[in-house]
């Protein structure tokens, strides 16, 4: 089986201003049980942390009120498609408010790349206070007010600048600088030439190149293994009933469709004909006759070597 070639990335675009887009996700849990309820904005890149020991749906719609409460109601919020965020309370909740909620495709974090990096450094964050013995929650309101404060990578301009218009205060001293603070016009720039960047570095690495799958092919999909000896691919195919983006929709009988990103899929030539069965000990027939295999030819490749015996068996007579 050809191993599947990752499709080119596709960089979201980054909203038009603070607080329209935001992305949830939930991050643990820690060794005492805590969790993070972690929202970050997707124009700002401005993060909310919320500690919580339950992580069941009623418990995450509180600890949004209380964020919606300070920054307001977003247009868009974006999820994974964990049983608790996706639950019939978070989707009256949302729809209630008139925010659109977006679940990503199963299996491809990267489609909520945006909070998914926030979570890596914020655990790392964790893990160093947890190693020098300082209390983790008390280093995570530090380690906020610094990343708000500091510019981000992507856009050159802090989290706090373009949700506020205005730097906020800590402890390091402040540089003062003469020229104009830059705006979230050139933020928007400079994530969009990042972005591409990232792009091209990305698909360059992993030899992306575009997926020909689409509506009405018959596909593999790929699936965890289970042991040594599983298979990379799901053996019962999926047709594909729809596909958007990079995303696909995938259906088999008797079983309830799915979506997928497309690069887990492998598209099957020639669908009509029966592939990807394991290969039979009993002889195949075709009309009732039985098909003799031809005895293998062996081929030799270059001349054989002239082999002599050594110089002291020459006396011997074999």
């Amino acid at each position: 089986m050809p191993p599947t070639v990752p499709e080119p990335l596709r960089p979201s675009t980054m909203p038009s201003k603070p607080w329209q887009s935001i992305h949830i996700d939930l991050c643990g849990p820690f060794p005492l049980g805590e969790s993070l309820l972690v929202c970050v904005d997707a124009c700002s890149r401005w993060p909310e942390v919320e500690i919580v020991r339950a992580t069941s749906s009623e418990v995450i719609i509180r600890r949004l009120q209380k964020i919606f409460a300070t920054h307001g109601l977003p247009e868009q919020v974006t999820s994974d498609n964990g049983s608790n965020l996706v639950s019939r309370e978070i989707e009256d909740f949302f729809s209630s408010h008139g925010i659109y909620h977006r679940k990503v495709t199963s299996y491809w974090p990267q489609a909520n790349a945006t909070v998914e990096r926030f979570n890596r450094t914020v655990e790392k964050a964790i893990r160093t206070a947890h190693v020098d013995g300082r209390d983790w929650r008390k280093a995570l309101d530090t380690f906020l007010l610094n990343y708000r404060a500091t510019p981000h990578a992507m856009t050159g301009v802090s989290p706090a600048k373009i949700m506020f218009g205005r730097e906020i205060r800590t402890k390091v001293p402040e540089i003062s600088k003469s020229e104009k603070s830059e705006t979230l016009g050139s933020a928007l720039a400079r994530d969009k030439r990042n972005k591409e960047k990232m792009q091209q570095c990305s698909d360059n690495k992993n030899r992306s190149t575009p997926s020909t799958v689409s509506e009405g092919d018959m596909v593999l999909l790929k699936q965890p293994k289970s042991n040594k000896l599983s298979t990379s691919f799901d053996p019962n195919g999926y047709r594909v009933v729809k596909r958007h983006g990079s995303s696909v929709l995938l259906q088999r009988v008797n079983a309830p469709a799915i979506m997928r990103n497309v690069s887990l899929t492998t598209k099957i030539e020639n669908a009509g004909v029966e592939q990807f069965t394991e290969s039979s000990d009993e002889e195949d027939e075709i009309e009732g006759q039985p098909v003799t295999a031809e005895p293998a030819v062996t081929v030799n490749t270059r001349p054989a070597m002239m082999r002599r015996p050594p110089v002291r068996m020459q006396d011997f007579i074999t």
